[in-house]
């Protein structure tokens, strides 16, 4: 029986794999593929009116990244799907996105003559809290309102300068800087061109709202074109928020060469940049534990009613579930799991389990049931999650590349950190969403703009929210 499952299952990976293809050749032309050299950003433009399936760079990628982010900065409807030492392959979005990222161009950048005058959403907190609670908010109010004025969005705590801030994310990958957009440049792409200096920030920072809020708010104009909304938006954030930088690509292809060569059965993408034909055969598992279930926030915010008490097994459920569903056949324990937790204990058991074959991406880890036993958070924070630095978010990244391979994706959506990996994964495969479940509180979801598909659970109870 193993062996016909893993028959039924290739032959529909390859199958939807064709179907990729014929919607989007694979190839690129010899007349879309530059060298990279002096020049190159110029060269990319120009291209770029004539090569709407990609373009492809080769020589010394490293050596020109900087020129290829020139080039990404201000079209947010291309981003590069494969990097390695002498390749890189750009591609512009689906056709059904692009209007909605040059809408956004249009305003966040625009030629402008000295300053700017923008709407500015500051947030201090942790990477979830932060990017997919407080400055997501200030962008869905943002393109609300139609507005002419650009949104600049700052990952930075108030109430010290930036140079003192007890975020540490960007160590030692990046060095720190009195810039209030240094963590975020440290990894990605600016959100646009209209960026606050480092004396300005100073000299205001304790008068901006912390939590996301805009400020400078301006009057509003009719801007031609589609428009997103609902969940849409929530993906269009994160692809502009988290368009990662020449640095960063390339510190990442390294990282991805190096774990793939410990993990050689994992699916890749073609050098072209394409899903792999096996990416129907696996699944990405967030498994959101730490501080959620210590006494503190379970008797704050009852996170146990809103499904975060749930075990590996449980996780796996939805997922084999979800997977048989959309093969049509039992996937049998060679299906491959990425699975990614703050919670050393799921790593472990993930490790043990015969369910399926696993996989995770190393990282420092606190024990759920060692901090439990030591019983030392009676309040909030903690949890190792204020150390957090460069290393931390690099694995991160990793793992969310990683877990783009996979068409199904089972989380928690009602934590902030799940719903950054969920929404990276989607921002990874070019807006293409994988199907989601989620053990949290919440119904169905669904938005063709960007294939989004997110379900309650189907085997394991649902959350009593």
């Amino acid at each position: 029986m193993a062996r016909a499952s893993h028959f039924f299952l290739s032959f529909l990976a390859l199958s939807t794999e064709a179907l990729r293809v014929s919607e989007r050749d694979d190839m690129i032309s010899r007349a879309c593929t530059l060298k990279a050299t002096k020049g190159l950003t110029h060269n990319l433009i120009q291209k770029s009116q004539k090569c709407g399936k990609g373009m492809k760079v080769h020589g010394a990628i490293q050596q020109f990244g900087d020129e290829i982010d020139e080039f990404l900065i201000p079209f947010t409807q291309w981003c590069v799907t494969h990097t390695s030492n002498n390749n890189a392959v750009l591609r512009p979005l689906p056709r059904k996105q692009v209007p909605l990222f040059e809408d956004i161009n249009r305003v966040q950048f625009a030629l402008r003559d000295g300053a700017c005058d923008g709407v500015v959403s500051v947030s201090g907190q942790f990477v979830g809290a932060a990017t997919q609670s407080d400055l997501k908010n200030g962008f869905e109010e943002w393109y609300k309102a139609n507005n002419g004025k650009p949104f600049v969005p700052i990952w930075m705590d108030t109430g010290k300068p930036a140079n003192q801030t007890s975020m540490h994310y960007e160590e030692p990958f990046c060095n720190r800087s009195s810039s209030p957009t240094h963590l975020h440049d440290c990894f990605f792409l600016p959100t646009s061109n209209c960026i606050m200096g480092a004396q300005q920030w100073e000299r205001i920072r304790t008068e901006m709202r912390p939590f996301g809020g805009l400020q400078n708010v301006s009057i509003g104009r009719q801007v031609a074109g589609t428009r997103a909304s609902g969940v849409d938006l929530n993906i269009m954030w994160q692809m502009l928020f988290f368009r990662q930088n020449a640095k960063t690509r390339s510190e990442l292809a390294r990282r991805e060469r190096a774990w793939r060569a410990k993990n050689p059965s994992w699916p890749a993408r073609s050098p072209h940049g394409e899903p792999p034909a096996s990416s129907a055969a696996c699944a990405a598992l967030h498994i959101r534990h730490g501080d959620k279930l210590t006494p503190f926030w379970m008797n704050t915010h009852h996170t146990v009613a809103g499904g975060f008490n749930r075990t590996l097994d449980e996780y796996l459920d939805e997922a084999l579930n979800l997977m048989q569903r959309n093969a049509g056949v039992d996937v049998g324990a060679e299906v491959r799991i990425m699975v990614m937790s703050d919670d050393a204990d799921i790593i472990k058991a993930s490790m043990k389990t015969k369910r399926a074959t696993t996989f995770h991406v190393d990282q420092k880890l606190d024990s759920l049931s060692d901090v439990l036993q030591a019983d030392v958070l009676q309040a909030p924070g903690g949890f190792s999650y204020g150390k957090g630095g460069s290393e931390d978010m690099l694995q991160w990244l990793l793992t969310i590349r990683l877990m783009s391979e996979c068409d199904v994706f089972v989380g928690n959506l009602g934590s902030g950190f799940t719903k950054f990996v969920y929404h990276g994964i989607c921002e990874q495969r070019q807006g293409n969403c994988p199907e989601a479940v989620t053990l949290g509180c919440g119904g169905k979801e669904y938005s063709e703009l960007f294939n989004y598909r997110v379900s309650p659970p189907s085997v394991v109870q649902h959350a009593t929210c």
